[in-house]
């Protein structure tokens, strides 16, 4: 009997005792071995054997069952020793696990050290009293026993198993014996996908299909093939998933690619490269959709849910439909690749899989006549045998000038392709340069024309025409027959005298609408067209037309007319095309009608003066030259009335009509003179606070001593209102370019109201009787006509009386034989005229606390000798102040002739005239808006402080707005000038010093000998403003003048002899000029400019000056330097 107590069963030879399975055990009959079968039976399992024969006598043996370790891989359901990707993704595709058998070795307390693929770990076995095992405890405290003599353990693997193909082992050891045992395993990686491009039509059938492998990688379609889906730059790449695709693998495209960026770059093609990814996902009875996500990492879902686009009992399928085609032609086809990744680390890609398609297919160009098609080689190549179209088909389409280019589309094309059609006009090119070899070389086109094409669905084709920017300038231009696009206006010419043709070219090119790899284009060239050649008659100008302005009709031969664009009519053959010039210029050309009658005005206005004009034929051949045909345009006339003064009355004169009042002395009392005329002769003195009135009318009062006195005896002389009588002449000064023309003077209701004549020069300057009086202030205007009808007039105010002489009229006189001192001199709106120092007296001032204020009006006062410690005020109208001025030799006493001691001269508004006969000193003068000119024979000095006894300004000479002028004739000094708006001029033949001068808004300039000291203050303003030292000596720095000198755009320093060098710093001219920080140098042939600092840089010259910059400060600065100056660089 044997008995093994683990395996359960008992082997007993008493007859009904034996139990055992059969063939558990096998007896040798002749050697009567027992082999028992038992895979029950555990390593090291203690076996007891016992034999019992007949008779009762027992024999027993024991042993040990041999231990070892059985390492089990649970993924590998069938064993094979390989864990297919369907087998590991059963289980959890992300953890493999192992059962290790514990060997009976194994005691309580024993280790088991299990090492391998991603595991290295220690298991403690525990066993009860009776030896079973209770638990296995690994490292972290987990029992990990599986109740049946085994544990279970997990361990990793990654892409060296799946993708690399390693297999996974796993050694277990029973520390403290030499038990050990290894085992390994295979992981099945994922496949390759397949890929082929595929032309689908709008159901998604399959038109054509181009299979792919790893080696055979390239396809290539003609255009047919490439168009069947309706979009040649385009197919689907199909990519068919392998069978052992599992949940959770992420599909990678890299599609569109090819071209290097170079070889993209060269060409001008466009990188096309793309990518999508798939996520996918498999149930467990096997069926697929897959998502399209973001990215391999990031799978938010673009699409869900997709499905096959394989059929029933294939692969899954995938289409990627934008897969781009492009030529093969010079550079690389397109490009897909498939990689598929798995939560299992697999991973597969593949060698690239091409798709290319043949290049495009040139168009064709033709010449359309009526309903003619003509081919390039028929209708004229230039050749010396070509004879070109004939004249009769020229004109089947109404005219024989132009034809029409058909350019037919090849067989394939797409929606959005480009067709450029390059017109080339020889003729335009070389006509006139004498060229005879046709064609001389490759010139540019003439014109480009460029259309996009589109093919709607239906097949209809169109056109838009779009500029060089793409933008659409003609929409919608219909096709010939859904194949072709006429291009008008191609002109034919015909051959010269010399039986030489400058022919029209035509050339066409189709370019697709992508052009992936920038050359996918295809082209018919050198298509030309020309006429046949005939004999054309001689061309004649019958006559010019004007229909302009006032005169119009023919202008005969050598005739004048005032159109600047005239009419010229003439007769050629029918249809021919009449060329006509301007003395050798072409103006132009015109056609000629089926009478041959022609016409033709010039598009631009012709300048004024003589003009010969002749015109040239050419149908099928050319005429000679026309006769010439010649005309004088004249279209400019113009009048400048320069003044309009109106002509006083004999009988307004002052004093006129009455007799003289004579009167010794007026001391104390008023004496009131008439309202009339009046004279009144004052052989002494007016003083002790007499007052004369003058009243209306216009008076004349002399005054043979002084007005006023000392000690405060005063003396007031009222000239009143004046009473003028104006005459129906006035005296009108005219300029213009029509002599010894009659010219019409209007009044302000446009009526005539009298004529003059200009002389021998254009002018006219003398009294004109008129049909009515003027009114002050009325506005008249002058008109003048030449002899075509050309008009010009200008008008002005008549604001101004004069004699009949043409002198200054005045309404009253005031003579004062010596002083007015402390005198009051009151005029009224008339034209006042006072002149003190009529008497040979030593003594001829306005002094002491004096007034003289002579209202509105053209007033004159004249000063023999100075103004001191006085005010005047000369209201608005052009009014003369003189000082100094000897009125009975009309000369300047040339020693007198200050305005002096605190005194104020105000010349209001108007354009006035202030001449000071020596100097201005401690005094003020201001002039209101209007142009002013002061001159100062002396200087200007100490005019500074505020008015004695008033908060006015400083004392100095204010200049309002206007364009005025103010000249002194040495120094100005401790000084204050102020100019208002406009453009002044200010002149000082000597130095300034200690003075303020601001020259206000405008174009101002400044001369001055030199600039002296330290504290000055010059202003240029606003506007463009011009500084001139005339004495500079022969050195200067920039410096010296930038620190007293501001806004100025110009220095000038020409002195003609002093040899001056100006030393400029790039701080000084930022000092000196405004925020334009640009500063122009004038100066003479021996003067040098140099520069204190680095950092200029030379440029161009311009206009007479070389230009230097710098910006070394962060400010550009520029230094513009007069030519004949020897430069600084």
């Amino acid at each position: 009997m044997v008995k093994n107590p683990s395996a359960g069963w008992v082997v007993d030879s008493t007859p009904g005792k034996t139990t055992a399975p059969t063939g558990a055990f096998k007896l040798d009959p002749h050697s009567g071995k027992v082999t028992i079968s038992d895979d029950a039976t555990k390593d090291n399992t203690p076996v007891t054997a016992k034999a019992t024969d007949g008779a009762g006598n027992t024999a027993t043996g024991e042993t040990t069952a041999p231990d070892k370790f059985i390492i089990k891989f649970n993924d590998d359901a069938d064993g094979n020793g390989t864990i297919t990707r369907g087998e590991n993704y059963a289980e959890d595709g992300v953890k493999a696990t192992a059962t290790i058998s514990i060997p009976n070795l194994a005691k309580d307390g024993s280790k088991i050290h299990v090492i391998g693929t991603g595991i290295n770990d220690y298991y403690t076995v525990h066993k009860d009293a009776s030896g079973n095992i209770t638990s296995v405890i690994d490292t972290k405290g987990n029992n990990i026993f599986d109740g049946d003599n085994g544990i279970k353990v997990s361990y990793d693997y990654n892409h060296y198993q799946t993708a690399r193909g390693n297999a996974a082992s796993i050694t277990a050891e029973l520390e403290g014996t030499t038990l050990k045992a290894t085992s390994s395993v295979k992981f099945e990686n994922v496949k390759m996908a397949d890929i082929e491009f595929v032309e689908l039509d709008k159901n998604g059938n399959v038109l054509s299909d181009m299979k792919t492998g790893n080696i055979d990688t390239t396809r290539r379609y003609d255009r047919a093939t490439a168009a069947l889906d309706g979009d040649i730059n385009h197919t689907t790449a199909r990519i068919s998933l392998p069978d052992n695709i599992q949940d959770g693998d992420v599909i990678t495209v890299k599609y569109g690619f090819g071209p290097s960026a170079a070889s993209l770059a060269a060409t001008g093609g466009t990188d096309t490269t793309a990518y999508k990814y798939f996520l996918v996902h498999k149930a467990a009875d096997g069926s697929m959709t897959v998502d399209q996500i973001t990215s391999e990492t990031d799978k938010t879902p673009i699409k869900s849910g997709l499905t096959s686009t394989n059929g029933a009992g294939e692969k899954f399928g995938i289409d990627i439909h934008d897969m781009p085609t492009a030529n093969y032609d010079h550079t690389h086809s397109r490009g897909i690749e498939v990689k598929i990744t798995g939560e299992d680390d697999s991973s597969m890609g593949m060698n690239s899989r091409y798709i290319s398609r043949e290049s495009m297919q040139a168009p064709t160009v033709m010449f359309v006549e009526g309903s003619k098609e003509f081919d390039p080689a028929i209708v004229g190549n230039g050749g010396p045998g070509s004879i070109g179209m004939k004249m009769e088909y020229a004109g089947l389409d109404g005219d024989i000038h132009h034809t029409t280019a058909r350019i037919k589309l090849p067989s394939i094309f797409s929606d959005g392709d480009k067709l450029t059609v390059a017109i080339t006009d020889y003729n335009k090119i070389y006509a006139d340069t004498g060229v005879v070899k046709y064609p001389d070389d490759n010139p540019a086109p003439t014109a480009v024309k460029t259309f996009v094409i589109h093919k709607a669905a239906d097949g209809t084709v169109t056109f838009d025409e779009v500029d060089a920017s793409g933008d659409v300038i003609h929409a919608g231009i219909p096709s010939v027959n859904n194949s072709a696009l006429d291009v008008s206006e191609i002109t034919l010419y015909s051959r010269d005298e010399t039986g030489f043709v400058h022919a029209t070219r035509v050339d066409a090119t189709i370019t697709d609408h992508l052009n992936l790899n920038g050359n996918d284009s295809a082209s018919d060239i050198a298509n030309y067209v020309f006429r046949e050649t005939v004999n054309v008659k001689d061309v004649t100008i019958t006559t010019v037309h004007d229909d302009f302005g006032s005169v119009t009709g023919d202008v005969s031969k050598d005739g004048k007319t005032d159109d600047k664009t005239p009419k010229l009519i003439g007769k050629a053959d029918k249809f021919a095309t009449i060329e006509i010039f301007d003395g050798i210029h072409s103006l132009g050309t015109t056609t000629a009608d089926k009478d041959g009658n022609w016409s033709f005005t010039p598009s631009t206005p012709l300048n004024d003066g003589e003009h010969k004009f002749t015109a040239k034929a050419t149908i099928g051949g050319s005429s000679k030259t026309s006769g010439e045909y010649a005309i004088d345009i004249d279209t400019h006339v113009s009048i400048t009335l320069e003044s309009v003064d109106l002509v006083a009355d004999s009988s307004s004169l002052p004093g006129t009509g009455t007799m003289p009042l004579p009167v010794r002395n007026l001391t104390g009392g008023k004496m009131s003179l008439s309202d009339h005329n009046d004279i009144l002769n004052i052989s002494d003195n007016v003083t002790g606070g007499a007052e004369v009135l003058a009243g209306k009318g216009n008076d004349k009062i002399s005054i043979g001593g002084y007005l006023g006195g000392i000690l405060g005896n005063k003396g007031t002389i009222n000239l009143g209102e004046g009473d003028t009588k104006l005459t129906k002449n006035v005296r009108i000064s005219v300029s213009s370019d029509e002599h010894n023309r009659e010219f019409i003077i209007k009044d302000a209701n446009d009526h005539e109201i009298g004529r003059a004549t200009t002389d021998a020069n254009g002018k006219f300057d003398g009294r004109v009787n008129l049909t009515r009086t003027i009114s002050p202030n009325e506005k008249i205007s002058v008109e003048i006509s030449d002899t075509v009808g050309n008009t010009a007039s200008d008008s002005k105010v008549a604001s101004h009386v004069v004699n009949s002489n043409g002198a200054r009229y005045y309404n009253n006189e005031l003579g004062i034989g010596t002083d007015v001192d402390t005198g009051t001199i009151i005029g009224g709106s008339g034209n006042d005229k006072v002149v003190v120092g009529t008497s040979g007296h030593s003594s001829r001032y306005v002094t002491d606390g004096s007034e003289i204020n002579l209202g509105d009006g053209d007033n004159y006062l004249s000063v023999y000798s100075n103004i001191s410690s006085s005010k005047v005020q000369m209201g608005s109208g052009d009014d003369i102040v003189k000082t100094g001025f000897d009125e009975a030799n009309n000369k300047f006493t040339k020693g007198d002739g200050y305005i002096t001691g605190k005194s104020t001269v105000d010349l209001g508004d108007g354009n006035n005239k202030l001449d000071v006969g020596t100097n201005i000193d401690n005094s003020k003068v201001t002039t209101g808006s209007g142009d002013d000119n002061v001159e100062v024979r002396g200087y200007i000095w100490n005019a500074s402080g505020k008015i004695a006894g008033t908060t006015e300004e400083e004392y100095g000479v204010y200049l309002g707005d206007g364009n005025n002028k103010l000249k002194v004739g040495t120094n100005i000094d401790n000084s204050k000038v102020v100019t208002g708006s406009g453009d002044d001029v200010i002149e000082a033949g000597g130095y300034v010093v200690n003075s303020k001068i601001n020259l206000g808004d405008g174009n101002d300039t400044i001369t001055v000998g030199w600039i002296k000291g330290n504290n000055n203050d010059i202003n240029g303003g606003t506007g463009y403003d011009k500084l001139a030292i005339t004495n500079p000596g022969t050195s200067i720095n920039l410096d010296s003048i930038a620190s007293q000198a501001h806004n100025f755009e110009e220095l000038n320093i020409s002195n003609k002899s002093q040899n001056t060098t100006l030393s400029v710093k790039l701080s000084d001219v930022i000092s000196l000029t405004d925020g334009d920080n640009t500063l122009k140098i004038t100066a003479d042939a021996g003067d040098k400019v140099e520069f204190k600092d680095a950092g200029w840089q030379k440029g161009a010259s311009t206009d007479g000056y070389t230009a230097y910059t710098n910006d070394a400060s962060g400010t550009t600065v520029t230094v513009e330097i007069k030519d004949d100056v020897t430069q600084p660089m």
